[in-house]
């Protein structure tokens, strides 16, 4: 355990492979904390193993950027050499960042409980849209590119069908690795996974076909990209009196099209799958009207790819200039002045969020499926993937009735 911290306390586990400690640290802690620090609550994490040190950096800077501008995101404490984090003797990473107050939304909050949430989701992209990309791209986003989640799933469903047909075939007692874990009632995990496998069995054939037929349509549009959260659920952000008062989890953000963040929001409440279209409608309307969802600047038209896109998104593609409307600064004077500054229909912003929605509902639940019976692989907690398993099998029997 790293110095200074103190009466420290073991969150839940979650699903990534992190490890999590609510803790308080002593004034004038050491090696994670610099030496004028006052005693604070404060998260101390352990990052999954194996990740790679510059991966945490780049997230890091990214992070931090963030927290300088919005209050919701949580800021790192320093070791007294200036770094953000430090590596133990097992090679694994480990930070220190303010405690974030709040409590998720429950899954069947109401629409308007979602749409704050939205909304902090915006007030964090209008400022990741001004962060250089990085990743050898010495140039200011947004870039024009086809969505990098629609490939993802696009590539997703071509593999996972086979794993899924084993799974159908399984016995499913003999190959989930359902361990007598205090306050795990095995029946109960093996109940949702068997429920999550027949839904699969029945409706996969024809809910596979019309994802890949939806990502498809989209697969070689461009739409503006940059620096995103990528996995936003509804644990991710906390709420205090109705409003949000924390963003955490930042070990997925990448660079891809902020649409990807909106839908994986909405896709973690029970008034999205009721009437998916309709809320999706409802909340980009009251979110912001020149939000990145349906106003993006360009010069004239971006290109339109007719051909797959390079493995490394943004190599070489052309730019569009930074826009006020976005809280940026203006294009600068080598840049020729937009004429118009094309939108994304509405409706395609809908459809595009939509489709990813869709597909990552269900392949998330394929991939629990084939995660558990056919791989046997270990969770910490199988309460919680039971009830994720069970909450996704619900949306998905409502998906399926349309």
């Amino acid at each position: 355990m790293p110095n200074g911290v103190q009466k420290t306390i073991a969150m839940p586990s979650g699903m990534s492979g992190a490890s999590v400690f609510r803790c308080r640290t002593a004034s004038h802690a050491g090696q994670l904390v610099d030496s004028s620090s006052q005693s604070e609550e404060l998260a101390l994490k352990c990052w999954p193993e194996q990740t790679p040190g510059h991966r945490v950096e780049a997230i890091h800077q990214r992070v931090s950027s963030l927290a300088s501008k919005l209050d919701l995101v949580p800021s790192y404490r320093r070791s007294v050499d200036g770094k953000t984090a430090v590596v133990d003797l097992r090679g694994c990473w480990w930070e220190l960042s303010s405690w974030m107050p709040g409590q998720p939304l429950p899954a069947n909050a109401d629409i308007a409980q979602v749409t704050c949430g939205a909304r902090a989701l915006l007030a964090a992209h209008r400022h990741l849209c001004t962060i250089e990309l990085g990743q050898d791209r010495h140039f200011q986003p947004p870039v024009f590119e086809p969505c990098v989640a629609v490939q993802e799933r696009l590539k997703r469903l071509q593999t996972i069908t086979q794993p899924l047909q084993r799974c159908f075939q399984s016995n499913l007692a003999g190959s989930v690795p359902v361990r007598q874990l205090t306050g795990t009632d095995p029946a109960l995990v093996l109940q949702a996974i068997d429920r999550a496998r027949e839904l699969l069995r029945r409706n996969w054939p024809d809910r596979s076909r019309r994802i890949q037929a939806e990502l498809a349509t989209l697969q070689f549009d461009p739409v503006p990209q940059h620096w995103i959260l990528r996995d936003v659920h509804r644990e991710h952000l906390l709420f205090v009196d109705r409003q949000v008062s924390g963003l955490i989890d930042f070990d997925a953000m990448r660079i891809d099209s902020p649409i990807v963040d909106f839908a994986r929001w909405l896709g973690s409440f029970d008034c999205f799958w009721e009437s998916p279209f309709e809320t999706a409608t409802q909340i980009l309307a009251e979110v912001e009207p020149d939000s990145p969802l349906t106003a993006s600047p360009a010069i004239g038209d971006p290109p339109q790819f007719t051909e797959p896109p390079s493995s490394e998104p943004g190599t070489g593609r052309p730019t569009a200039p930074r826009d006020s409307s976005w809280g940026l600064d203006s294009p600068p004077a080598t840049v020729r002045p937009p004429s118009t500054f094309r939108a994304i229909e509405e409706g395609k912003s809908i459809k595009l969020l939509m489709a990813i929605a869709r597909a990552s509902l269900w392949l998330s639940l394929g991939n629990w499926v084939v995660w558990l019976v056919d791989e046997s692989r270990q969770f910490p907690d199988l309460s919680r993937v039971a009830e994720r398993v069970g909450r996704l099998t619900d949306y998905a029997s409502r998906d399926a009735e349309h």
